[in-house]
């Protein structure tokens, strides 16, 4: 999650069984309005939240500028563990 929100119902139901919900980012799109849902959605469970940024290879994409996008979102403590080298390429 996310994705359409025709899905959410499900990605819903599945926050009873997990420990951590994996929340994904389209670089090219940035963080969309099922992105926040998710987010509060685990936190209100209190689930361990990790965000996952997919299509970081995409064309214009500005991956400092959606790390402070997410960390201004979700707050500093969303940290980058592995960024690509050399700006994406």
């Amino acid at each position: 999650t996310p994705g359409y929100p025709d899905f959410s119902g499900l990605a819903i139901s599945a926050l009873a069984a997990v420990e951590t919900a994996a929340i994904v980012i389209n670089a090219q799109t940035g963080i969309e309005m099922t992105t926040r849902r998710a987010m509060a959605w685990a936190q209100a469970r209190q689930l361990c939240r990790m965000i996952i940024i997919n299509g970081i290879d995409g064309d214009k994409v500005a991956l400092p500028a959606l790390l402070t996008e997410i960390q201004e979102a979700f707050g500093k403590e969303c940290l980058p563990i592995n960024l690509p080298a050399d700006n994406g390429s």
